[in-house]
């Protein structure tokens, strides 16, 4: 078992995380500077306790200390950390037309245009005033020309803040923007913006982004089909913009998606490469060694930041850059300390990277393969060189899973089986295609090199995408819809720890506790389970120009819906939601038939009934009916922007719960509706403006 004085950064690592945490819940700018301030104030009376002699009875004494400052110091960097908060932040003299101008920092092709991730420099309504702040702009102008570095002019362009997700369950895009600090976006028509002129002093991320962009355009020459050109770009330069959904599926489905992602791999090839080249340096002495340290350092963190400096690659470049300085001081060294380190170093920069996905990922798999990849690896030697090769990789693919599986399961709802034979095609695939894309780069000027070496280089692609294409259609290839809650990813953790603890101790005792976490786990399935077939929903969701209605009756599903039942926009609304609460399947209920009943639902002409809730549908089509007494209904459903009043409706309905104007119906309408309902003393729920509505019947 390692010593806690082996590893000082894991101690330290632990309260400063807490720290950051503690900022998601409790964002206050004023608390965040005092708490800051406080750490700065308390640094030398920290210095002071640790030159005092405790005695033994009190030697906790300064371990209480600097916990709590390093729990001070995470929050109070993670909260200054938001832009938002800044004096001269944009959003502070925003109106409802803005002119402006910033600079493009990191630009991507979408749709019919381009989203730009820039910084602004100025902005106002009437004159222009200097401020800060990252904006995401969404550029409606396919014929625009701009590159990293280059600055633009906007005029009369509404800015909003990011908006939360309008449905329930789905992927939460101003959660994901908010964590690199770009918290208000802008859609910019083509008449509504200008250049002002390339950038003539470009810092060294907009260089790099302006670099990757050619050597994308050069890859384009050698990879003339979509897939094969996507796999190369996202492989040797960590561009994903070119990749398709069908490719991205299919990488995912085998769990090869971290060949796609520049990490520790990528990294240390390169290092390789370059510790090679500049091996004639040691014969320099120690001059030489040295200047080989800070070269090969130079090239790892170059390589980081030219393929996007992602968490991954960040991560990879530290504790790389730790290795090559305690090979040259010939410091022996812990590598869970040196993966801690890096961990308190990079969030010491970035707080936010804690919460980013891929770095939680990076951290978690590397931290498994140094403690579960040894132990698996001993447990079955291999005579034949080949067989022993292919056990390693899968002993590294399984540590490697087994420590990311819980994490990966409640962000991506699904679990490759076949991670283990992806890994024996993509892990010394991705190595040699490392090195011929490098030197298809390097060499592109000689064009007789460079045409032979890009045929093999497209071939050797191809190949590995049918692979990886052939594992994914494999049966069984994925466990999808597999959601877990936050307390089973914790139990899992936890349950992972004492297993870890027993692996390193080499004590039987923490196996006892990880059995007992992992029973927390099942019994929260269990509980998930418990639900959904006890569960009764209706879920009115966002469906901009349609409407869609879900009812979970245990694990069975119905829906309304006014576009055809295989369009892809019901699918991407409702599917998350729907594995949320275990629904595997949906039955339509607006059919041709025009009737529909189960044991529990009814449907018939516009009226649903599902066991005491009934709801009336009202739309375009809608007649007003002469009927003997007002129909009772607990909710009217408003949809398809029909041309009524709710005066109108007053006469022929009586309406218990309330009125749900969904997403289809115009902006104008639902706030007459809204305005008549308040004045009625009637509850309106806005579906447009509010988002998606869940009845718990």
């Amino acid at each position: 078992m390692k010593t806690q004085r082996a590893v000082p950064f894991v101690r330290l690592l632990v309260p400063f995380c807490s720290g950051i945490v503690a900022a998601l819940w409790v964002d206050d700018p004023p608390l965040g500077l005092s708490a800051l301030a406080g750490v700065l104030l308390s640094y030398p009376v920290l210095v002071a306790l640790s030159q005092r002699k405790w005695p033994f009875a009190l030697r906790w004494v300064f371990g209480v200390a600097i916990y709590l400052w390093l729990i001070v110091l995470g929050y109070g960097l993670a909260v200054c950390h938001n832009e938002s908060y800044l004096p001269r932040h944009f959003s502070k003299q925003l109106s409802a037309t803005n002119d402006g101008m910033a600079v493009v920092q990191r630009m991507q092709v979408q749709g019919a245009g381009f989203r730009l991730q820039a910084r602004l420099l100025a902005i106002g309504a009437s004159y222009l005033q200097p401020s800060q702040g990252r904006l995401l702009i969404n550029l409606r102008d396919s014929t625009a020309i701009l590159q990293p570095g280059d600055t633009l002019v906007f005029r009369g362009v509404s800015i909003q803040r990011i908006a939360a997700p309008l449905n329930p369950a789905v992927f939460d895009f101003s959660r994901y923007w908010h964590y690199r600090n770009y918290h208000y976006q802008a859609v910019v028509r083509a008449d509504q913006w200008k250049p002002a002129g390339a950038g003539t002093r470009k810092n060294i991320l907009q260089i790099a982004e302006q670099s990757r962009s050619r050597c994308v355009a050069i890859l384009r020459q050698y990879l003339p089909t979509d897939d094969e050109w996507a796999v190369g770009c996202a492989l040797i330069l960590g561009a994903k913009d070119a990749m398709t959904d069908e490719v991205t599926q299919a990488y995912s489905r085998t769990g090869a998606m971290h060949a796609l992602a520049v990490s520790g791999m990528h990294v240390a090839i390169v290092w390789l490469a370059l510790a090679w080249l500049f091996y004639p340096l040691k014969f320099l002495g120690r001059p030489g060694k040295y200047a080989g340290a800070t070269l090969l350092i130079t090239g790892v963190w170059a390589y980081a930041i030219f393929t996007g400096a992602s968490a991954s690659a960040l991560r990879a470049a530290t504790m790389v850059s730790f290795l090559i300085l305690g090979q040259s001081f010939q410091r022996r060294h812990s590598p869970f300390n040196t993966l801690a380190a890096s961990a308190f170093i990079l969030l010491c920069a970035n707080p936010y990277l804690l919460m980013d996905a891929g770095f939680q990922l990076s951290y978690l798999a590397v931290a498994g393969i140094l403690t579960f990849d040894k132990p698996l690896y001993l447990c079955w030697h291999l005579t034949p060189r080949w067989a022993d090769y292919l056990w390693r990789l899968s002993c590294v693919s399984i540590a490697a899973q087994l420590a990311t599986f819980p994490i990966s399961l409640y962000y991506f709802h699904q679990f490759p089986f076949y991670f283990w034979l992806s890994g024996w095609v993509v892990v010394p695939a991705s190595t040699l295609l490392l090195y011929m894309g490098g030197a298809l780069l390097a060499l592109h000027p000689v064009a007789a090199v460079s045409s032979i070496l890009g045929k093999g280089f497209h071939g050797f692609i191809w190949v590995v995408n049918k692979a990886v294409f052939a594992i994914s259609g494999l049966p069984g290839a994925v466990a999808e819809q597999a959601w877990i809650s936050e307390l089973g990813v914790l139990a899992l953790y936890t349950a992972l720890l004492m297993l870890g603890a027993t692996v390193l101790s080499r004590r039987g005792k923490w196996l006892v506790w990880m059995g007992f976490f992992l029973l927390i786990a099942a019994a929260d399935r269990g509980l998930s389970h418990w639900r959904a077939v006890h569960q009764r929903k209706l879920v009115f969701y966002h469906l901009p120009r349609a409407t869609m209605i879900d009812v979970f009756d245990g694990k069975t599903g119905f829906f309304y819906a006014t576009l055809p039942s295989g369009h892809p926009a019901l699918q991407k609304a409702a599917a998350a939601c729907r594995g949320k609460h275990l629904i595997k399947e949906s039955i339509p209920i607006h059919t041709k038939k025009g009737d529909f009943q189960s044991d529990a639902l009814y449907y018939h002409k516009q009226l649903m009934q599902f066991y005491n809730i009934t709801i009336a549908i009202i739309d375009s089509s809608y007649r007003q009916a002469t009927l003997p007494a007002p129909l009772l209904v607990d909710y009217l459903l408003l949809s398809g922007n029909p041309a009524i009043t709710i005066a109108d409706l007053h006469p022929h309905y009586t309406i218990r719960c309330g009125i749900i104007a969904d997403a289809s119906n115009s902006y104008k309408r639902v706030e007459q509706w809204k305005k008549a309902c308040e004045t009625a003393g009637i509850v309106f729920v806005d579906v447009k403006g509010e988002g998606a509505y869940v009845i718990d019947v």
